[in-house]
């Protein structure tokens, strides 16, 4: 009997320890530590990302297991795990972070993306009337 509750009390540890998973990736002039990112210098550079390759992700490491984080700036993209708890693009700035595993791959996306649809759909609807 004690056998068993101590592997359901292990088992039940095991099942809550996940951790977050992020891409990694350096850019050429973008610094991570000034966003609060994990310092990606021995990273793969940005330049040669592919979602689909492994070793651009990241296990997170715990002092920075909170939130994923891309920073754009211009064509330089850098990519890491950070200790800030935002699921958000901040304002004024490029950095933009989300809170699901392997999240920052693509660019903003969603406010932009819904724009494009919305203006595609009233063009289209435009020139039928």
């Amino acid at each position: 009997m004690q056998l068993t509750v101590l592997f359901a009390v292990l088992l039940g540890m095991a099942a809550t320890g996940h951790a977050l998973k992020c891409f990694t990736c350096r850019g050429k002039s973008v610094d991570a530590g000034s966003v609060g990112g994990t310092l990606s210098g021995t990273a793969k550079p940005c330049s040669e990302f592919n979602k689909t390759d492994t070793s651009f992700q990241m296990t997170c490491p715990t002092t920075h297991d909170k939130s994923c984080l891309k920073v754009t700036d211009g064509d330089d993209v850098m990519r890491s795990c950070a200790n800030v708890d935002k699921d958000e693009c901040l304002e004024d700035s490029d950095a933009c972070y989300c809170k699901k595993d392997l999240c920052n791959s693509s660019a903003r996306g969603w406010p932009s993306a819904l724009l494009l649809l919305a203006a595609l759909a009233a063009a289209l609807f435009g020139f039928r009337r």
